[in-house]
């Protein structure tokens, strides 16, 4: 029977998170304590752990998704899984073993970059178009959008209050002090 993984309290009053990326993909093999999610909450980034070894059968929550403490994020079926078989067998995803089916390519012949060597769609991308640019051309743009979320959120929101509910007062005093310069360059 599958379990929930559910948001956990990961203290100093934090009441939600929101979703950044899953690392493992749906059906993948996970072990406990691997890395399943990274998740951005007012305070930090964190990765959250795997709590069983097993399955990760659905996520429930998608990358940009705010969740509240204790909501459920994604199945996990809980099994004693082998992630290399006695033959040498590699390891990755299915929807990975598919990727490299369609391409064409060797799995045993990709060298992968995941958790515990597991081969990662990008490594299947990366070995079909070796001479490929890793990004398509196209115009370059100084300006640069960063999203409004996590500790940026919570300091525009503090940085506001204080402007709104602080008096701002500016006071500017002239004094004449060629006559202490004077005297000054007089003893020197």
């Amino acid at each position: 029977m599958p379990i929930e993984l559910k948001l956990p309290d990961v203290g100093e009053g934090i009441a939600e998170g929101e979703i950044v990326r899953w690392l493992v993909a749906e059906g993948a093999a996970i072990k406990e304590d691997d890395p399943l999610v990274e998740i951005l909450t007012d305070k930090a980034n964190i990765e959250l752990p795997s709590p069983v070894s097993g399955i990760l059968l659905k996520i429930l929550a998608r990358p940009g998704q705010v969740v509240k403490v204790g909501e459920p994020i994604a199945l996990i079926e809980p099994a004693v899984s082998k992630t290399a078989g006695a033959g040498g067998e590699v390891l990755a995803t299915p929807v990975v073993r598919k990727l490299a089916k369609d391409l064409g390519l060797e799995l045993g012949a990709i060298r992968g970059s995941g958790p515990g060597g597991r081969i990662t769609e990008e490594d299947v991308r990366r070995a079909a178009a070796p001479n490929a640019p890793a990004e398509p051309p196209g115009e370059s743009t100084s300006e640069e959008r960063i999203p409004f979320k996590g500790k940026r959120r919570m300091i525009a929101r503090k940085m506001a209050a204080a402007k709104t509910r602080v008096p701002h007062a500016l006071l500017v005093d002239e004094a004449d002090v060629s006559g202490l310069l004077a005297e000054r360059a007089k003893m020197r």
